[in-house]
C-alpha cells in the first residue's frame, strides 16, 4: 500500500492575483542609473514588460501627470480591499514589482486589527523548494534574515480609468498610511457591509503627514529620532452618511418589485393570490393543514425592509385540539428557533419594527437572563402564555406580551383570537 506525500496547508486564493495597474509613490530616475525618487503625487507605472502601459496611459489622459487624489471605487469586503500581510523581496525594490518574492506571511492582519505579531511565512527557495516557517514577528531571526517586512496594500476600481472589472492596487510600508486606510475602511464596511461599493464614492488622497523615525548614523553606529515629513494615503468620503443612504435607497427603487431575485428570473404575478392563500391556511384550525410559508423576496419597499417584523410562525397540526404534550397548566420548555421567513410585512413596517425592537428587549419575568426578542417561534410556548402563561406575570407585563405577539407573531395571535373571540381585546 502506497503511502500518500505529506500534504502543506492550502493558500488562499488571490494573492498571485495580477492587478489592471499598479500605482506608485515614487519612480526609478534614469539619470540616476535607476535609483528611486519619491513623489508627492500617484505615479502610474508601466510594468517590467508593460503589462499596465495601456491602463497608465488611460490614468494619465484622466488624471494628468501629477494626480493628488483619485475618485475610487471599493470591493465588497475590508478583506479584498485591505491587505496587511509580511512579505520579503529580494533584487531592487524600486522594480514595478517590487523586486522578486521571497516570502510571503499567511496572515491579513487587517482582519485581525493589529498591525503584526506571529505569524507563518511561506518562503520560496531559488532551488524551487518551497516551506513554511513559524516567526513571532518582524524581529523574529528569520523574518530578519530574509529582509521581511509588513506591507499595506489597498485595491480598488477607478471606473473612470479601468471601468467596472479592472483592479488597481497600491502598496505602502508607511504606518500612517495602515492606520488611516484601516480605520477609514472599518468605518465604512460597518455601515453598509457588502453594499459598500454601491454606497459610497469615495476618493484615495495623499495627505501631508509627520513622524519621528530612528536612523542610524553610517559613521558612528549611533542611533538617534528625527523629524520627517512625508504624505501618506487616506480615503476621503466628501457625502454625509444620510446622502450615501439615500443613494441606496434611489438603487433599490429601480429594481423590479422582487429585488434581485426577480430582476434575474423575471417577477411573480400570482404571488399576491398565492400568499393571500398562505396566509388565510396559517390562520385556519383545520386539522388536516400544515402550512408552509413562501420565501419572502428582498425588495427595496418599507413592507419588506424590516426583518423579523411578521416572522410566520411554526403552524402546529391541531388534530389533538392544541393540547399541550406536558402537564396541563406546566409552562412548556422554549425551544431552539425554526427559521420561517415572512410572508410579507405590514404597512409602515419601518415604525412596526422600531416597536418590535423596543418591546423585544422587555425581560420575560420567571426567564433570567431571556427577553421577549430572544424567544423563537415556538407556537407551544406562545399558545401556552397567550392562555394565561405564569401565575407570577404583571398586567403590565402581560399588556407588553400581547402587543408583542401581535407584532412579531400575527399568525398565532389571529388564532388565538378565532379560539378566544371575544375573550382578548386587540392592543392598537
Amino acid at each position: 500500500m502506497n503511502s500518500l506525500p505529506a500534504r502543506r496547508e492550502p493558500r488562499p486564493l488571490g494573492l498571485a492575483s495580477q492587478p489592471t495597474l499598479r500605482l506608485a509613490l515614487g519612480y526609478k530616475d534614469p539619470a540616476k542609473k535607476g535609483a528611486p525618487v519619491k513623489t508627492d503625487y500617484f505615479v502610474a507605472k508601466e510594468g517590467r514588460d508593460g503589462e499596465y502601459a495601456a491602463a497608465a496611459r488611460k490614468f494619465r489622459e484622466v488624471y494628468g501627470e501629477k494626480p493628488r487624489e483619485i475618485d475610487i471605487m471599493l470591493p465588497t469586503s475590508i478583506g479584498q480591499a485591505l491587505d496587511v500581510r509580511y512579505r520579503a523581496f529580494k533584487g531592487n525594490p524600486a522594480d514595478d514589482d517590487g523586486g522578486v518574492l521571497v516570502a510571503v506571511g499567511n496572515t491579513n492582519f487587517a482582519l485581525l486589527g493589529v498591525r503584526g505579531g506571529p505569524d507563518t511565512l511561506t518562503v520560496f527557495e531559488q532551488d524551487g523548494e518551497v516551506h513554511d516557517i513559524d516567526i513571532y514577528g518582524e524581529d523574529d531571526p528569520a523574518a530578519v534574515a530574509l529582509g521581511v517586512a509588513l506591507y499595506t496594500t489597498i485595491r480598488f476600481s477607478i471606473p473612470s480609468v479601468l471601468g467596472a472589472g479592472g483592479v488597481c492596487e497600491i502598496t505602502s510600508k508607511g504606518k500612517k498610511t495602515t492606520d488611516n486606510l484601516f480605520e477609514r475602511l472599518v468605518t465604512l464596511y460597518g455601515w453598509f457591509g457588502v453594499k459598500t461599493p454601491f454606497a459610497v464614492r469615495p476618493t484615495l488622497v495623499l495627505r501631508h503627514a509627520s513622524g519621528r523615525p530612528v536612523v542610524t548614523d553610517k559613521k558612528t553606529g549611533e542611533t538617534r529620532r528625527i523629524r520627517s515629513n512625508f504624505f501618506a494615503l487616506d480615503i476621503r468620503v466628501r457625502e454625509t452618511l444620510d446622502e450615501m443612504v439615500g443613494r441606496l435607497a434611489e438603487q433599490a427603487a429601480l429594481l423590479p418589485a422582487g429585488g434581485p431575485a426577480a430582476a434575474l428570473y423575471g417577477a411573480r404575478p400570482d404571488r399576491p393570490a398565492i400568499e393571500a392563500v398562505a396566509r388565510e391556511l396559517t390562520a385556519a384550525s383545520s386539522p388536516d393543514v400544515v402550512s408552509e410559508p413562501l420565501v419572502g423576496s428582498e425588495s427595496g419597499s418599507d413592507s419588506q425592509q424590516a426583518e423579523g417584523v411578521a416572522a410566520a410562525a411554526q403552524v402546529e397540526s391541531t388534530s389533538t385540539g392544541g393540547a399541550a404534550s406536558s402537564a396541563a397548566g406546566a409552562e412548556p420548555p422554549i425551544d431552539e428557533p425554526v427559521a420561517t421567513p415572512a410572508f410579507v410585512a405590514p404597512k409602515g413596517a419601518r415604525a412596526v419594527a422600531a416597536r418590535i425592537k423596543e418591546l423585544g428587549a422587555t425581560p420575560v419575568m420567571g426567564h433570567e437572563g431571556k427577553t421577549l426578542g430572544e424567544i423563537p417561534s415556538n407556537g407551544e410556548w406562545i399558545k401556552w402564555a397567550l392562555n394565561g402563561g405564569s401565575p407570577q406575570w404583571t398586567p403590565e407585563f402581560r399588556a407588553i406580551f400581547e402587543e408583542w405577539v401581535q407584532l412579531a407573531h400575527p399568525e398565532e395571535w389571529a388564532a388565538h383570537q378565532k379560539t378566544h373571540a371575544g375573550e382578548q381585546t386587540v392592543i392598537e
